[in-house]
């Protein structure tokens, strides 16, 4: 089973380093697509210098350089460059911990696999579980098969800013028609920071407005794929216009 892990880079500074370590670090077949999305800060040659610094495997990884488009663009470079079976996407400030890593229970018929993962805000942080059957919200947490996703050409909307994730993992369980199913290990390690796009002040009507764009998307796809009647896929129509009223 090889594991496409897409990391899309935009002035990631010293939290680069640790990422692509931790993931270079996983006891498992794995490629790192590295796409640098246009940064400026340099980190992305102080990660090439690390890593031949200290000798780690850089057959592994390939980086490939573009000016700044977004992580929706990034994201489908990375798509475009992917050999694995298993897609994962995983932000570049982030780190992943393999340690619990013994042998994965990977089915053929899975088709959606949910990790477990620890949030970290504001100096707080909590772990959760993934359980079978449930709709995850963060892209980060899912391992999605690349098969679904090149014959149903799954791609991110470029330009949205905010729940293009959302909507990709929305798309996704469409047309694969499957339940997600839970695993114990790898563990995602999520930090919210307050660069994050979702603590920038004045972007509500933004968020508002791309939500709604979701929104209108997931119901046209769940119509046109016979799905609208299946209980998940109500749960999320109502759970998006709620979050779109809050916003």
């Amino acid at each position: 089973m090889l594991l496409s892990v897409i990391v899309p880079i935009y002035n990631a500074g010293d939290y680069l380093l640790p990422c692509v370590k931790s993931i270079l670090a996983l006891p498992l077949d794995i490629e790192v697509i590295l796409v640098d999305d246009g940064s400026t800060d340099g980190a992305v040659d102080k990660l090439l210098q690390s890593l031949a610094d200290e000798d780690l495997p850089a057959e592994k990884f390939r980086l490939v350089r573009q000016p700044n488009g977004g992580v929706s663009t990034a994201r489908n470079r990375g798509l475009l460059l992917a050999q694995g079976d298993w897609v994962w996407f995983v932000d570049a400030d982030d780190t992943v911990d393999g340690s619990q890593v013994e042998a994965l229970d990977v089915r053929t018929s899975d088709r959606l696999l949910l990790l477990p993962y620890r949030w970290e805000q504001d100096g707080k942080a909590s772990d959760g579980m993934p359980h079978d059957g449930e709709v995850p919200y963060n892209l980060w947490r899912c391992w999605f098969r690349r098969d679904v996703i090149e014959q149903n050409w799954l791609r991110f909307t470029e330009g949205r800013k905010y729940a293009e994730d959302q909507e990709f993992i929305l798309n996704y369980l469409l047309v694969a028609r499957c339940r997600t199913r839970a695993l114990a290990a790898p563990q995602y390690h999520y930090v919210m920071r307050a660069s994050g796009a979702m603590l920038r002040p004045g972007t509500r009507s933004v968020q508002r407005h791309d939500v709604m764009q979701v929104l209108r998307g997931f119901v046209c796809r769940a119509f046109s794929t016979g799905q609208w009647t299946q209980g998940w896929v109500w749960k999320e129509m109502k759970r998006l216009l709620k979050t779109i009223s809050v916003i």
